[in-house]
């Protein structure tokens, strides 16, 4: 019995290894620019993504290695106890030669067969995503900031969600005062769009919308009116991956808009699609054209059209054999005002929807503002493993908490 207490003696006298925040920013190594939502991992098992401003905080022990990973990038592990404030991600260098030639119309029609192949398995395929809207500008009638978690079909792109919780923050403190432009506010059906909508899965957006990858395509003509270019990227552990430019005449694939009229010019989504040899979608960067911005000014429906500039960037992962978005942010500048948005895919939560008020769940084609007015907070999901706020959204939650006091 002696020998037992002495062993236990030993072990509560020996020093617990101490737990502390890292925190730290990643940027481009060549132009310095922030890395938004690259993927950070302690070899402890925590994961997080850095913010809109390329900043992240992560629970770490001493002796962890932080791995960092973005589509396009060399990844990068370093020791926490070196604890470098800037992390500088080098970019995968192109190797295409002249002798290299890529077939890209065929890569690009294997590519759609082989998404069109994963959502006819998978079309019913659910997950869970965290939503966030942030929109900050000179005028503080106009801020506002919206998060809420959804359910969604997520099988080549997010589509279908029903909004079972959220939170809006205004600078009347507690969210009663809606910004006049927001109150019927769909900017979040923008996030359903992609290089590619599978068949069934449209919404009012994407009909009017020409898109990098046809669902529809099964020949080479099928492709005309879209000019691509491909690099290969290889990076120093051997990865290859395709770098496909897209770009769209408009004249020439007018047809395949569904809701497109002699006056109407349709939307025009077009970027960079990354994926690997074996035909994996690993990202997109995308530019949406010929938007505008309709704000509703007042109860009798005054609006305002303002054309926009919209950036988009998605990631994807694969999970039994199908290609889901993991990660969407999108960047909206119009004359007078800026609005990002983005939205991740989280651990499935599978009793979300007791937080809905009404029996009928309002779906994606509702109005934001009212679908979350149908739910409760849940302050429990918001705990851990999300995007931390910048320093701008951290102001802005002070300044509504202290008017709520």
């Amino acid at each position: 019995m002696k020998h037992v207490f002495f062993i236990i003696s030993l072990l509560l006298c020996l020093p617990l290894a101490a737990q502390h925040t890292y925190r730290a920013r990643v940027v481009d190594a060549e132009t310095g620019e922030a890395l938004p939502y690259a993927s950070v991992t302690s070899s402890s098992g925590r994961k997080v993504l850095t913010n809109d401003h390329g900043t992240f905080s992560i629970p770490v022990y001493e002796k962890d290695v932080v791995s960092i990973s973005y589509v396009g990038y060399e990844l990068q592990s370093i020791s926490v106890s070196k604890s470098p404030k800037n992390i500088r991600l080098i970019p995968i260098s192109s190797t295409l030669t002249e002798v290299e030639v890529v077939p890209v119309e065929k890569l690009m029609l294997k590519l759609i067969k082989k998404l069109n192949r994963e959502n006819k398995r998978n079309s019913d395929l659910m997950a869970t995503y965290f939503f966030r809207l942030t929109s900050i500008n000179d005028n503080e009638e106009e801020d506002i900031m919206v998060e809420y978690f959804c359910n969604a079909c997520s099988s080549i792109n997010v589509n279908n969600p029903i909004i079972c919780t959220g939170r809006i923050w205004t600078h009347t403190g507690d969210g009663a005062y809606i910004p006049k432009s927001f109150q019927h506010s769909n900017l979040h059906r923008l996030m359903e769009l992609g290089p590619e909508i599978p068949l069934g899965c449209r919404n009012p957006v994407s009909k009017k919308t020409l898109l990098p990858l046809p669902e529809k395509a099964i020949k080479m003509d099928d492709l005309q009116g879209r000019n691509f270019t491909c690099e290969i990227l290889r990076s120093k552990h051997g990865e290859e991956i395709y770098k496909i430019g897209v770009d769209i005449n408009t004249d020439e694939v007018i047809k395949e808009c569904e809701d497109i009229s002699n006056t109407h010019i349709p939307l025009i989504l077009s970027g960079t699609i990354y994926v690997t040899k074996k035909l994996r979608l690993l990202r997109f960067d995308g530019q949406l054209k010929g938007v505008s911005l309709r704000e509703y000014l007042g109860t009798e429906k005054t609006e305002t059209t303002k054309p926009a500039d919209i950036g988009f960037h998605m990631y994807f992962t694969h999970e039994n054999f199908c290609t889901v978005p993991a990660v969407i942010h999108c960047n909206i500048k119009t004359s007078h005002r800026e609005i990002r948005m983005v939205q991740l895919k989280v651990k499935r939560i599978n009793d979300l929807m007791k937080f809905r008020k009404g029996d009928i769940p309002y779906r994606g084609d509702e109005d934001m503002i009212k679908a979350i007015m149908q739910t409760e907070y849940a302050p429990e999901l918001w705990k851990d493993g999300l995007v931390e706020h910048t320093e701008e959204e951290n102001r802005f939650i002070q300044e509504v908490m202290k008017k709520m006091d």
